[in-house]
């Protein structure tokens, strides 16, 4: 079997796979959708997620720190999207 054959094969075959059990698309959505995350971190991040103010610490959530912010004052938004 050459290799264009084998690709055409475990296509086909993880396409069926995928069909049977429809939660294996949710997971792969999930999946896509925390690479995208983690592809445009530096355009979705809305503030450095090492940048420390030590005024702004222990924010509640708020319009300006969506999820507030830890006790270095770092946004906690940020951290998770750079985290991915």
């Amino acid at each position: 079997m050459n290799t264009l054959a084998r690709f055409k094969y475990f296509g086909a075959e993880t396409y069926e796979v995928f069909n049977r059990n429809k939660t294996s698309w949710v997971g792969l959505l999930l999946l896509l959708a925390l690479l995208l995350v983690a592809l445009f971190a530096p355009i979705l991040a809305p503030y450095n997620p090492v940048e420390q103010n030590i005024i702004q610490r222990l924010q509640p959530p708020s319009s300006q720190f969506l999820l507030g912010t830890d006790y270095y004052g770092r946004d906690v938004l940020s951290r998770i999207i750079w985290g991915c």
